[in-house]
């Protein structure tokens, strides 16, 4: 978050004068780390979609802002380190992913915690964690309203079936739903026809169309290829639910045929075009799938084509980055394919450098 955002969240979360299912009020940061611990798992648990917050310097019973004291004040590295350190404690070392932000308001300052929300709740511990007297159980724990879970009880059962729903993928639409499936790369079989099923739901299935066409884009031109004039080919894969199509994608192999990815959108820029995979679309739920199952991110080391020897990544751009593209774009269409090129890879370098993402170029953690 930029600060001008954080500091609008944080006044919009005291001028409701009460806590929240998202959001919890602290005067100072914890000075029991089992209490920590607690709040953070309730609040990653909760019912909310969206990002969860902790915010520390606010009374929470008159929620004045009274700023935070250095007393047992923790920064970004410290919170990283200590949940790192008791990751083994968590059922399959997952933890909550966690972000720090520091602002000043009123003159005063503020610390927010920002807890992602990721599909992968319940986030629990596996064995007990105890300091100074105070013990997390191995328990489910979660938030209703503006009340966490007792530390010496456990969420209910409709609570915890919410949690699984959402880590399943039950609760979403199908074309949500599948771009979920697509996540667990072994769990995908294919038939002797070319399609290709989940084990788990064979209602869900894509397969890899014949039609095959040439490709000249800048993304590819870079690679030296020979099957056809223009170096490329694409084929279309398409994607059912019950036989009934929900969406489909370009699969591209280049490279003389050694490298693969899935075609990534474009947008005008400087009278060119840069490539991106836009964050939450089925193109990039499908080529994170091919690169699980490959092995091999060809999507991160493409071939500059106006720099021979060096290397672009296809970023994944945010909904909002995208529609900016578009929004501020008024050059000339340029047709000359070196100029074309060189604009290509000067806004590629540009992408890359500031790729407004909510979450990383590097396999997209949460930052």
């Amino acid at each position: 978050m930029k600060e001008e955002d954080t500091l609008r969240l944080v006044s919009d979360l005291i001028s409701r004068t009460r806590e929240g299912v998202y959001w919890d009020f602290k005067q100072k940061h914890h000075e029991n780390k089992a209490e920590l611990v607690h709040d953070v798992l309730c609040l990653a648990n909760a019912d909310w979609v969206g990002s969860r917050y902790l915010v520390y310097g606010i009374e929470d019973q008159t929620f004045e802002i009274v700023g935070v004291p250095q007393e047992n004040r923790r920064n970004q590295a410290n919170l990283v380190s200590f949940f790192r350190d008791i990751a083994s404690k968590f059922e399959a070392g997952r933890t909550p992913t966690l972000r720090l932000w520091s602002v000043s308001l009123s003159g005063k300052n503020i610390d927010v915690l920002e807890i992602a929300d990721k599909p992968e709740k319940p986030y629990r511990l596996l064995e007990c964690y105890k300091c100074r007297g105070v013990t997390v159980l191995p328990a489910i724990y979660s938030r209703i309203e503006d009340t966490n879970t007792p530390i010496d009880k456990s969420a209910s059962s409709d609570q915890v079936e919410v949690m699984f729903r959402e880590r399943f993928g039950l609760n979403l639409q199908p074309y949500e739903r599948l771009k979920h499936l697509l996540k667990d790369e072994g769990s995908w079989k294919s038939w002797e026809n070319g399609i290709y099923f989940h084990n788990a739901f064979p209602e869900y299935t894509y397969k890899f169309d014949d039609d095959v066409e040439a490709l000249d884009e800048e993304w590819v031109r870079g690679e030296v290829g020979h099957s056809l004039p223009e170096g490329s080919q694409v084929i279309l894969i398409s994607f059912r639910y019950y036989g009934t199509k929900i969406g489909e994608v370009g699969y591209v192999s280049f490279d003389h045929g050694k490298k693969r990815a899935i075609r990534p959108s474009w947008a005008p820029y400087r009278g060119g075009r840069v490539y991106f995979y836009e964050e939450g679309s089925l193109a990039f739920a499908m080529q994170q799938h091919i690169s699980k199952r490959d092995g091999n991110d060809h999507s991160s080391s493409v071939s500059d084509p106006a720099n021979r020897g060096c290397k672009i990544r296809i970023e994944v751009l945010s909904a909002n980055k995208v529609k900016a593209l578009w929004e501020t774009t008024h050059d000339d269409v340029i047709t000359d394919t070196k100029r074309q090129n060189e604009i290509f890879s000067s806004g590629m370098r540009e992408l890359s450098r500031h790729p407004q993402t909510s979450s990383s170029s590097t396999n997209r953690a949460f930052s």
